[in-house]
């Protein structure tokens, strides 16, 4: 009987004490084996880490269990660094937050497509988009119709590929090539699918494996996305662009493309915030003479 390769499944916690009871459940009941399951907080203030523990207790499966806390608050960057470079010893790596819930199967199918298709970095999932309170959420933004594969070309164009990272799973061998994100780098997510692109090809399965929850406090809210450091996304993307030019043998012409593209994209986001803050302030202002008119015939 072919032994198959370890996983780890990281739950990464934050000041998340409504969600990540269900988040860890979900955790704890996938089917893959071997797997194990990391339950790490950044240094909640609420109950967040005291309701990990808890079930950790109560767990009596034959999941290996690993329960982290950090002293102090690391931030996404270098609480993703430690868990992939420090506590994670799969072959294969999956992140999955501490609002979100993934599908029983949803590492089993990952990994059976990763193991089939070894040019394939990283897989994604389709997800089912849920709110607050786990009601869906209709719509087909982070869905795809059919299960595609997409190399460097496709990333390359300006077309949209839907490839999601809260479902996202990826091999070693990506962390061990590029090395930890800078500590001034505000996500893991973006960061990480150019390097999958620059190692090889990136796949999306058209199955709904994670049930994604977007919420005020996510850090895929608006007000959240907004606060992204444009320029340190963009410093990470040009030193892993270095890193593929040293250690993979990326060539000057497709460097030049990628550059162009990050480029096009950085100012497209800058674009956006400009937009959405000058809408913003004519909203406040629109807000600040209402209230002045209502007060004015209070006072009359």
């Amino acid at each position: 009987m072919t032994t198959r390769p370890l996983a780890s499944l990281c739950v990464i916690t934050y000041n998340q004490e409504k969600f990540v009871a269900e988040a860890v459940k979900a955790a704890l009941s996938q089917s893959y084996r071997p797997l194990e399951v990391i339950l790490s907080d950044d240094a909640s203030s609420d109950d967040t880490f005291k309701i990990m523990s808890t079930l950790e207790k109560q767990y009596d499966g034959d999941l290996k269990i690993v329960l982290n806390r950090n002293k102090s608050n690391l931030g996404l960057a270098c609480h993703v660094n430690k868990l992939i470079h420090s506590v994670a010893s799969g072959e294969f790596i999956a992140l999955a937050a501490g609002d979100d819930v993934s599908m029983s199967d949803r590492i089993e199918k990952s990994i059976s497509f990763l193991e089939h298709n070894p040019a394939v970095m990283a897989v994604s999932t389709s997800l089912t988009t849920i709110d607050h309170a786990g009601s869906v959420i209709k719509t087909t933004t982070n869905t795809c119709n059919k299960t595609t594969t997409y190399t460097l070309d496709d990333y390359l164009t300006d077309a949209r590929l839907h490839i999601n990272g809260p479902s996202r799973t990826f091999r070693r061998v990506i962390p061990d090539t590029f090395g930890p994100l800078g500590e001034s780098c505000p996500t893991e997510d973006s960061t990480y699918l150019l390097r999958c692109f620059l190692s090889g090809k990136v796949a999306m399965l058209a199955e709904q494996l994670v049930h994604y929850r977007q919420h005020d406090a996510s850090m895929s809210a608006p007000c959240n996305i907004q606060n992204l450091s444009v320029n340190s996304i963009q410093e990470q993307y040009l030193k892993d662009i270095a890193t593929a030019e040293t250690r993979l043998g990326l060539d000057i012409e497709t460097r030049n493309k990628l550059l162009k593209r990050i480029e096009r994209n950085i100012q497209n986001r800058k674009h956006a915030f400009r937009h959405k803050k000058r809408r913003g302030m004519q909203f406040l202002s629109w807000l600040a003479n209402k209230l002045h008119r209502i007060t004015s015939k209070k006072n009359h």
